[in-house]
């Protein structure tokens, strides 16, 4: 029985007929997978607006007014505070990288616009002390913490100079006024908890609603026990100081408890209670509250109706951009 093979120009008119069959169908397929990834990323778009409105009616305050810069909403913001899970900022087109833009939120015409953007064009806040930190021999920056008691980390922040005192993960920067606002009890009824105290309502009412620019400023938790012991945290807009705030920024390893000398020489937060007396920290431990006192803590000369001094903490978003300054007490860092 006679098998009849194909031949070679056989062989090579079917290699070409699928080329072209490939030719014809793979920019297709390649349209349909395009299409498909943009429609999912349309869709992503819809979730993080949507979520985005919902936090723009549970932070109504903070939004611009008419004729004021816009609000630019980081997808950070969203995730940290619930709006959206983490898989909404997956970007469908590389599912290798997030979403990296933001929502910018206007006030125009009498209502809030909301648009999200791919990126923004002006350098974040804390991409930009980051990369200043690897560059000068002053700045102490580890682990995100600024440490040493000569350190470039001065901002401008609503008419006041303040102190960074972390970099955090999520881009978020940690500030403490470099000045008091005022000299006031930690609590006029004596007690010893933070959140329910006096001094604590006056930063998160009176002080707060004063704050010209205080769109910047997010809600951050905050460790209310000593050292490590953290799993007490009051999330808040506005805090004082803790212990573990000063013991950190110490760059010198025998600084444990915050009572040694080497606190004293080798922390910039120590310095301001050499000059301008004791101030309180949010940090109470059977029933005392501990101040920062001639640089050092101080956990046990001192009450809590005692009028001391009060420096604010507060925690800037990741939404703030750099404008202007270099860190250094002569040049601040400017942001909005």
């Amino acid at each position: 029985m006679n098998k009849k093979a194909f031949t070679l120009i056989e062989l090579i008119a079917v290699v070409a007929i699928l080329g072209l069959i490939a030719s014809i169908v793979m920019p297709a397929v390649s349209s349909i997978i395009r299409s498909t990834r943009d429609k999912a990323y349309n869709s992503q778009v819809e979730i993080i607006i949507k979520a985005a409105k919902a936090w723009g009616v549970e932070h109504v305050n903070e939004l611009p007014n008419e004729g004021e810069q816009p609000f630019n909403l980081e997808l950070s913001v969203l995730t940290t505070e619930g709006y959206i899970s983490s898989d909404d900022i997956i970007d469908p087109r590389n599912k290798k990288k997030n979403l990296s833009g933001y929502v910018e939120i206007k006030y125009e015409s009498n209502q809030y616009t909301y648009v999200y953007k791919e990126s923004s064009k002006a350098k974040s806040l804390s991409k930009s002390i980051i990369s200043k930190s690897r560059k000068s021999s002053i700045l102490n920056l580890q682990n995100g913490i600024y440490k040493g008691k000569d350190v470039n980390n001065y901002l401008k922040f609503n008419d006041m100079i303040w102190r960074i005192i972390s970099v955090n993960d999520d881009g978020t920067i940690k500030i403490v006024s470099d000045n008091k606002i005022a000299s006031l009890p930690f609590d006029t009824n004596g007690g010893f908890n933070f959140e329910k105290s006096s001094i604590n309502n006056y930063l998160n009412n009176d002080f707060y609603s004063n704050l010209s620019n205080s769109s910047l400023i997010v809600s951050n938790k905050y460790c209310l026990k000593f050292q490590d012991d953290c799993d007490s945290n009051l999330v808040t807009k506005v805090s004082l100081l803790s212990a573990n705030d000063f013991i950190n920024a110490s760059d010198n390893l025998k600084c444990v408890t915050g009572v040694e000398q080497e606190c004293v020489s080798s922390n910039y937060l120590a310095t301001y209670s050499l000059t301008n007396g004791p101030e309180y920290t949010l940090t109470t431990i059977n029933n005392k509250v501990f101040v920062i006192s001639n640089g050092k803590l101080d956990g046990i000369n001192f009450n809590s109706t005692s009028l001391l001094n009060v420096r604010p903490v507060i925690t800037i978003g990741s939404n703030a951009k750099v404008t202007a300054g270099n860190g250094s007490i002569d040049n601040p860092y400017e942001i909005r």
